[in-house]
């Protein structure tokens, strides 16, 4: 949770660096995450008890709210069989500012920037461009093209 504070931070200032906060609603079709009314079957879900683990993380976060009015609160269709709901501020980025910041936050600390081509696991050639450009640090900015570089399916 470090990179949340780090973000609250930034939301304080969002015309410069892009980040802001947000609510952020979840909804759920089964009344099992309910803290509340746990039974043993629901807990022998790995489904659940992830939802369950990430909503006990989360709960200490600015504007954690768990409770089921949040569905009638937010207009939610009742024909979606949604029974329970939480919600929490939530740091989001407004992408272009926030590199635009980040690439001029990185320049003022003495960082260097190269823009190549490179193909095939990012992980299998790490050190080469390491060697090859004599970096520290190599920042994979590829985006939606990280595919290939990730190995990703």
């Amino acid at each position: 949770m470090d990179s949340y504070g780090k973000f609250m931070e930034l939301a304080m200032n969002p015309k410069e660096t892009g980040a802001y906060l947000r609510q952020s609603i979840f909804y759920f079709n089964d009344k099992n995450l309910n803290i509340y009314h746990i039974t043993a079957s629901s807990l022998r879900s790995t489904i659940f008890q992830k939802q369950l683990e990430k909503m006990d993380e989360l709960s200490h976060l600015p504007g954690f709210r768990h409770d089921a009015k949040l569905i009638e609160e937010t207009a939610v269709n009742t024909d979606t069989d949604v029974v329970d709901a939480y919600q929490h501020m939530a740091p989001m980025v407004d992408t272009v500012t926030y590199m635009q910041w980040l690439y001029k936050q990185c320049r003022e600390k003495g960082c260097h920037f190269v823009q190549d081509e490179i193909h095939g696991l990012f992980r299998d050639q790490a050190e080469d461009l390491k060697r090859k450009y004599k970096a520290q640090l190599i920042f994979n900015c590829s985006g939606l093209s990280a595919k290939e570089l990730a190995g990703d399916e």
